[in-house]
């Protein structure tokens, strides 16, 4: 028989474990939904910084294609979370002025909307600036630079040892110098951009010394401000210095060493040099093909079966960052040709671009049947001793970037 003791130690153990277990259920049902809420928050905080970030995006870029995108998350998290003040905002915004035209209610919303905590971060900030950077340049749209540059150069001077930015910012400045013959009225000082252009390149290089591109556009650009200052000491040491960097990545060098020339006089001994670089860049790209390349006839033809986008030799064809680096290469070449009065052997070089899948779409086509047309016309032109009468080339035209970057 159990003693009475025994019985009341047993009770006094179950109700103690009974006590426990209240315990720890009403811990519990406490915690739960403060757990729920907390990752609700989360989930809400995550959603509207998205949405906010693609607004920034859009409001930094002027990509209207990514707007539908926009309305699409704006209005299904509207739906959601009616009370959130930032998203009724946003969503009167792109209601009233984006989609109705209401501009003269810009000033009262965008007074609203300096309330919002945007909670832009580092990062987030930086893809931003990025993105405007990408989204301006595959555009054309050449006109945007100013604001660009402000974009570009306030994040650096946050950042200042950021190597991608601090390259942007270099080929915004070459941009802006190399495509000046879009403005009616170009300041002669916008050509100091090319000299801004090499300060960043040459800071990128210290950021990022592996890359052997960044060597080629420093030393490119560093021969173009010798050639237009008409500098000898520079123009030579420009040279000198793009030549090694050829051996570092000739698929890329050697076009880098080469288009600055085509800017020279077609008597100039340089000028020659460039050509040469030029036919040595389409030699390197072709090597692994089993037939030998014929200068006289540099028909494309039987070498697209070597098109890549990926390792060293990817940089010979359209890829990511120059959608329309081949079109754009053989309009380039083929203007370098006819200045060098072989107007035959351009022709065929400008007909490669055709060989592109994507040229029926490329914007500067009907620049390229131009040329085809008129190569002997023009080839006459070039043997003027008078070099202002000469026709532009690519590197002295309004497209001399875009041609190979525009989508």
């Amino acid at each position: 028989m159990f003693s009475i003791n025994h019985i009341n130690k047993n009770v006094i153990t179950f109700v103690t474990k009974i006590i426990q277990l209240m315990f720890f259920a009403s811990v519990l049902t406490t915690i739960i939904p403060t757990l729920q809420a907390e990752n609700n928050r989360i989930s809400t905080t995550n959603s509207t910084t998205s949405i906010k970030n693609l607004f920034w995006n859009i409001l930094y870029s002027g990509n209207d294609e990514k707007i539908p995108l926009l309305s699409k998350q704006l209005y299904a998290f509207y739906l959601e979370n009616p009370a959130n003040p930032d998203i009724i905002i946003l969503q009167e915004i792109f209601q009233n002025v984006i989609y109705d035209g209401k501009f003269d209610r810009m000033p009262l919303l965008f007074k609203r909307m300096a309330g919002i905590n945007f909670e832009k971060t580092d990062d987030s900030e930086r893809n931003l600036v990025k993105s405007l950077f990408w989204d301006t340049f595959y555009s054309g749209n050449y006109e945007q630079i100013p604001r660009l540059v402000e974009q570009l150069t306030g994040y650096y001077l946050k950042k200042p040892n950021d190597p991608e930015i601090t390259l942007l910012l270099a080929h915004t400045h070459l941009w802006r110098a190399s495509e000046s013959a879009r403005l009616e009225n170009a300041s002669p000082s916008i050509l100091d951009n090319l000299i801004i252009a090499k300060k960043f390149f040459d800071k990128a290089i210290l950021l990022n010394p592996k890359d052997a591109r960044i060597h080629g556009w420093s030393t490119s650009t560093e021969f173009s401000i010798g050639t237009i200052h008409q500098t000898p000491t520079w123009v030579d040491q420009g040279f000198r210095e793009l030549v090694k960097t050829i051996d570092s990545y000739p698929e890329f060098n050697l076009f880098s060493a080469g288009f600055p020339m085509s800017s020279l006089p077609p008597t100039n001994p340089l000028f020659k040099q460039g050509i040469e670089f030029m036919w040595s860049g389409v030699e390197v790209c072709l090597e692994q093909a089993n037939q030998p390349f014929d200068r006289n006839n540099p028909d494309y033809s039987s070498y697209m079966y070597l098109e890549t986008d990926i390792g060293a030799k990817r940089v010979c064809w359209n890829n990511e960052k120059t959608p329309r680096g081949f079109e754009g290469f053989f309009l380039g070449f083929g203007d370098m040709l006819v200045k060098n009065g072989q107007p035959d052997v351009a022709k065929i070089m400008y007909a490669n671009a055709k060989l592109s899948k994507t040229y029926e779409s490329w914007s500067y086509k009907n620049v390229l049947e131009e040329r085809i047309e008129t190569a002997e016309e023009r080839a006459l032109a070039f043997e003027s001793s008078n070099y202002k009468e000469h026709p532009v080339t690519l590197i002295n035209s309004p497209i001399s970037c875009v041609a190979c970057h525009q989508k």
